[in-house]
């Protein structure tokens, strides 16, 4: 949770067409960033009829492995595969926008895991209590980043991250769209950024209509 002393952040509403810079990124993530072998995993599948993962691999410059759910992997190697798999599953999007289509699989991702299975779906249908919880998840799917989740309001409430550089502009807001749509909500995303590594996203949503 951001300090009492800090200045609230200047939220935006998430935008289209968002520049994604990869060596940028890559320049500062940690030498030693890893994140789960699932979502290396869910790329490959999201193209499998396009292009094979040895092919995918090549173009994004990273070796050509197996990849086993909970075991973890270069986190560089993960943002290099998205940009490449965002190109061949969208080709004629912007890259920005491609990765946020990409994104909106990561609840899904997660869901897909016996772990994220009992971590989410004791929550049942309750997107505040999903969110909430999602720093706790973030920790058990990478060894790297600080995370806070606060509620604000009914059905309201705010996700930041610090140290984490990855797309947060594209790839983590339709992280959050996708989680809505699961849960059959309508809502709004606004973003304060920091850097490329740290924002806060101030995450809104009507009730379902009865």
């Amino acid at each position: 949770m951001l300090a009492k002393s800090i200045p609230p952040p200047k939220f935006v509403p998430a935008r289209s067409g968002v520049t994604v810079d990869l060596d940028a990124h890559l320049k500062v993530v940690p030498a030693k960033a890893a994140c789960k072998g699932m979502f290396f995993a869910d790329l490959f599948k999201m193209v499998e009829s396009k292009a094979t993962p040895e092919e995918i691999a090549t173009r994004a410059g990273i070796p050509h492995r197996r990849y086993v759910s909970f075991v973890d992997y270069p986190y560089g190697d993960l943002l290099k595969l998205t940009v490449e798999v965002a190109k061949i599953a969208h080709p004629k999007l912007s890259t920005g926008d491609a990765i946020r289509l990409i994104g909106r699989r990561c609840y899904f991702t997660l869901l897909g895991s016996q772990v994220g299975r009992v971590l989410l779906m004791s929550l049942g249908m309750d997107a505040e209590k999903v969110f909430l919880v999602a720093p706790k998840a973030c920790r058990i799917v990478l060894n790297f980043g600080k995370f806070w989740a606060e509620r604000v309001g009914e059905r309201h409430v705010r996700f930041g991250c610090d140290n984490y550089p990855s797309f947060l502009e594209s790839y983590h807001v339709g992280a959050i769209e996708g989680c809505l749509e699961h849960f059959g909500n309508r809502g709004e995303v606004h973003i304060a950024l920091t850097n490329l590594g740290s924002a806060a996203f101030d995450i809104t949503w009507e009730a379902k209509s009865s």
